[in-house]
């Protein structure tokens, strides 16, 4: 290719810049700084060519130059490589911008991501007496309550994935702590250790809603009450990821028709739900079973759940009409003031739930 006479000097065309600028996009050119915006650094010795590409192949018979053939995908008026500067500030993350990030990845019983996405405003539900495979939502006209106690409290539900001898299992638990680079999880006996109340688990772990995985130990266990404490290792998130649920001092609002609302996650599903339901007081578990009889191994086997071994069958459960599955075993209710009153242990049917008791004092206990 002929030299480029520039000045009182000859000299070489260039191919080598990864982006090719036009003239005035120059920076250097032959040593000069020209005005521009980012080009390659050029050295003295190597300006560019700057003659029409059709010019130089009719009179040099050349191949194309690829930089200029880069220079003018690259005009001025279309993006460039490099850094990009945004157009705008990013705008402040709210509740709203969270639910619309998480909203796709809302999931059915069986973990399948759900066709129809809820609404701006709507959320997960599960309506009480009615069967349901999930992807159903409810929003705050239809459902005030509901719809309060997922906002406050979805991030403060989690799920928990744990495997023992008996094989793996999956549950809810709910926030209730912390301690110095961990994140105090309650759920039930029966999702951390089995029915059997296996002594050896072999792994727990803790998922929240925003989808982080940690590692956690089984820090206290109450087979009598099936309730179960663990110790989640969040470490330098602690701060961030751990916001302990208020918890009611005492039970009273918890009376036949007070309204309840219980969260988790159903069968196989990585999203949280809303369970609405209102309280149909508090019985004895053995008093709720039905028909009972003994078999080797479980003292008790009711028509719709096995007894956790060495569960006290005397204590108070509280019912609800709360449509649940598989699954939510462990996840939080809460009364009307946003209170956590409870953890679901077992269903009993449609519209039949049974929640243990829980206070103030019962995580205190579990705490020692």
């Amino acid at each position: 290719m002929a030299n480029l006479q520039f000045g009182n000097k000859f000299v070489r065309p260039l191919r080598y810049c990864s982006i090719t600028p036009e003239p005035d996009h120059f920076r250097k050119w032959a040593g000069a700084i020209l005005p521009g915006t980012q080009g390659c650094a050029v050295a003295s010795n190597a300006p560019l060519d700057i003659r029409p590409e059709a010019q130089r192949r009719a009179e040099q018979h050349a191949a194309p130059n690829i930089d200029v053939i880069e220079l003018q995908r690259n005009a001025h008026d279309r993006p460039r490589k490099g850094a990009r500067v945004p157009s705008e500030q990013p705008k402040e993350l709210t509740y709203d911008s969270i639910e619309e990030l998480l909203k796709k990845n809302v999931t059915d019983r069986r973990n399948v991501a759900c066709k129809v996405s809820p609404r701006s405003g709507e959320i997960p539900v599960l309506q009480p007496g009615k069967e349901s495979k999930g992807c159903e939502y409810t929003n705050s006209t239809k459902d005030p309550l509901a719809v309060s106690i997922y906002k406050q409290h979805r991030d403060q539900t989690v799920q928990i994935n744990a495997k023992s001898e008996s094989g793996p299992r999956k549950g809810s638990g709910v926030i209730v702590g912390q301690e110095k680079g961990t994140c105090l999880v309650l759920t039930d006996a029966h999702v951390t250790n089995g029915l059997n109340v296996d002594k050896k688990v072999s792994s727990v772990s803790v998922i929240t809603a925003a989808g982080e995985k940690f590692p956690a130990t089984v820090k206290k266990l109450d087979p009598s009450q099936d309730l179960a404490l663990l110790s989640v290792k969040t470490g330098a998130e602690t701060e961030r990821v751990c916001k302990p649920v208020k918890v009611a001092e005492d039970l009273s609002s918890t009376r036949t028709g007070e309204p309840l609302v219980t969260l988790g996650s159903p069968e196989y599903s990585t999203s949280v739900y809303a369970s609405p339901g209102k309280s149909l007081g508090t019985n004895q578990l053995i008093n709720t079973f039905g028909e009972v009889s003994n078999i080797p191994g479980h003292p008790y086997v009711s028509q719709f759940s096995e007894v956790v071994r060495g569960e006290d069958t005397g204590r108070p459960v509280i019912e609800q009409n709360a449509q649940v599955y598989p699954g939510n075993s462990g996840g939080p209710t809460f009364n009307k003031a946003g209170e956590l009153v409870g953890v679901l242990s077992r269903t009993k049917g449609p519209a039949h739930s049974l929640t243990t008791p829980v206070t103030a004092s019962t995580i205190e206990a579990l705490r020692k």
